[in-house]
């Protein structure tokens, strides 16, 4: 059967038992050295702790993956707002008359 969903493991609580015991936080330490880095000018080694703590304050997020027939028109979508594409501007165009010479 398994532990309960949510439930700390074994490992992970000896982990935090130890880490109160001895008044440890390791996220604080890594804030700690970041602003550390930061204040000492050191842009990389500031950005890798960025990076190695915003896994805990934000989702990760998922790779996409992407596939055409050759005949399909992309079409790309920016926080929730479709871009028309070169063909949408053009069937448009087509069906407005737009884009013809004048005469």
């Amino acid at each position: 059967m398994g532990r309960k969903a949510g439930s700390v493991n074994r490992d992970k609580s000896r982990a935090i038992t130890k880490f109160r015991h001895h008044s440890f936080d390791p996220i604080d330490e890594m804030i700690c050295d970041a602003k550390e880095a930061k204040e000492r000018g050191d842009s990389e080694l500031f950005y890798k702790y960025c990076k190695e703590l915003a896994q805990y304050a934000y989702p990760k997020l998922r790779s996409v993956e992407h596939s055409m027939d050759g005949e399909s028109t992309p079409m790309f979508v920016i926080q929730g707002v479709a871009l028309p594409t070169n063909a949408d501007r053009a069937n448009s165009e087509a069906a407005t008359g737009a884009g013809e010479p004048s005469q």
